[in-house]
């Protein structure tokens, strides 16, 4: 903008400084977008665009044990930070620490995913009913 008072002290033309703060607004306008855009994602808690919610079900569905997923909510705690919990169903409780251990390994290094909250289930809550 100090070239914008220069070139009014010289031509003594005013309205450059106006043209000016437009033309800038214009500039900064998509950046702020992009940027307003991302927070909103972050604060509406929304699943990480870079991370398919069916992808990690089938994975954890693939560990060896693991009968059943429910409740699966993957989310963006900051920038490049994601967080997960999920219920997973065993059928052997005995093994749920090796299942979790399974779990907590494949999401770190497959999704970089290093904050899950893991409840192992004994059943599936439609289990109930029958």
């Amino acid at each position: 903008m100090i070239g914008g008072g220069i070139a009014i002290a010289i031509t003594n033309i005013t309205i450059i400084d106006p043209i000016l703060s437009i033309g800038l607004a214009i500039f900064i306008l998509p950046r702020v977008w992009g940027l307003l855009k991302k927070s909103v994602h972050i604060l509406m808690e929304g699943v990480p665009s870079n991370i398919s919610y069916e992808v990690i079900q089938q994975a954890l569905l693939q560990t060896k044990g693991v009968t059943g997923v429910f409740d699966l909510h993957i989310w963006t705690i900051t920038s490049g930070y994601h967080a997960l919990s999920a219920h997973i169903v065993v059928m052997d409780t005995s093994n749920s620490f090796q299942v979790l251990h399974d779990i907590n390994s494949l999401l770190e290094k497959r999704f970089n995913i290093t904050h899950s909250t893991i409840q192992i289930e004994k059943f599936h809550p439609t289990d109930i009913d029958k």
